[in-house]
C-alpha cells in the first residue's frame, strides 16, 4: 500500500494479529535492539490510545507483543564475496528476476524498497558509455532527484535480458517476471531473498538490503573516491557515506597493509 493511498484504509483492520506481525518483522527482519523495539512499542501504544479515545477503534491492538532483550540494533550486513557468487548463482538458475533488482542494488546503489520496485524502463538511459538511472524524488530516500551511473557490466546485462525493449511507462518489475504496468508488492522481493538464504543455510544477518552495502564497501576497497560514492548511493555529505562504509566493514587500511614504513 502506497503512502498516498493510506487515508482510504479502515484502521479498524489494523487487529492485534496485524500488530504482531508487524513486530516480528521488526525483530526478525530489521533487527532491532529492545531500546528501538520500546520506542515503536510506545509510539503505536500513544497513536492507538488516542484512536480508542476518540471512540475510532473500540480497543487498542497493542498487546501480547513478541519479547525483544536484543542489546544492539543488528541491520543488513554486507555479502562476503564467495556467498555473493553463490546466491547470485541461484538467483540466475532459478529467480532471474530476483538476480535483478540485487545487481541493481549492487552496481546502482539502489533501494530495495522505492528505488528498485518504482523503476520504470524509461528511467534507464540504455545508451552504451551513457548508461544512467534516474531515480525520482517521489521514489528516493534523499530529498533530490539523482542520476546514478550504470557500470557498462550491468548496462550490458540490461540489454542482454532485453529490458530496453519494453515501453517505457512499464515498471521493470511486475509480474511474471518481466516489465510491466503492475509494480510488485513491497515484500515480494525480500520474501524470495529469504527463501534462498534460507535453502543455502547463510547467515541470518544477510538481507535483500545486503546487496547494497556490498556493492558500496566493494567500491571502497577497489578505490573508488568517497567523494563519487557519496554521490552514487545518493548521501548529503562525506560524512555520512564515511560512517556508513565504516559501519558495513570497510576500513582503509592500505597504507598499513601495503605500504607500512619498515625499520
Amino acid at each position: 500500500m502506497e503512502s498516498k493511498e493510506l487515508h482510504k484504509l479502515d484502521i479498524k483492520v489494523v487487529d492485534n494479529n496485524v500488530i504482531i506481525e508487524f513486530f516480528k518483522y521488526l525483530k526478525l527482519e530489521r533487527g532491532l535492539a529492545a531500546r528501538t523495539y520500546r520506542s515503536y512499542i510506545d509510539l503505536l501504544t500513544t497513536f492507538f490510545d488516542w484512536l480508542q479515545n476518540r471512540g475510532e477503534i473500540p480497543k487498542n491492538p497493542i498487546y501480547n507483543l513478541p519479547n525483544n532483550t536484543k542489546k544492539v540494533d543488528e541491520g543488513a550486513e554486507r555479502i562476503r564475496k564467495e556467498h555473493a557468487r553463490k546466491l547470485m548463482r541461484e538467483f540466475d538458475k532459478h529467480d532471474k528476476q530476483l538476480a535483478m533488482v540485487c545487481r541493481f542494488e549492487y552496481y546502482c546503489g539502489l533501494r530495495p524498497g522505492y528505488e528498485v520496485r518504482f523503476l520504470k524502463v524509461r528511467d534507464i538511459d540504455f545508451r552504451k558509455g551513457y548508461g544512467r538511472v534516474r531515480v525520482c524524488i517521489e521514489n528516493s530516500k534523499g530529498s533530490a532527484r539523482r542520476e546514478v551511473t550504470v557500470p557498462d557490466v550491468f548496462l550490458d546485462y540490461l540489454i542482454e535480458e532485453g529490458i530496453n525493449k519494453y515501453p517505457g511507462d512499464y515498471y521493470v518489475f511486475s509480474r511474471n517476471g518481466q516489465p510491466g504496468e503492475i509494480k510488485l508488492g513491497k515484500n515480494n522481493f525480500r520474501f524470495r531473498f529469504n527463501d534462498f538464504r534460507t535453502k543455502l543455510k547463510l547467515p541470518y544477518e544477510y538481507k535483500l538490503y545486503s546487496w547494497k552495502h556490498t556493492g558500496a564497501v566493494t567500491l571502497a576497497e577497489e578505490g573508488e573516491k568517497t567523494i563519487n560514492i557519496r554521490d552514487h548511493l545518493g548521501h548529503t555529505s562525506i560524512q555520512t557515506t564515511e560512517n556508513y562504509l565504516k559501519r558495513h566493514g570497510f576500513h582503509d587500511t592500505k597504507i598499513i597493509r601495503k605500504k607500512f614504513p619498515q625499520i
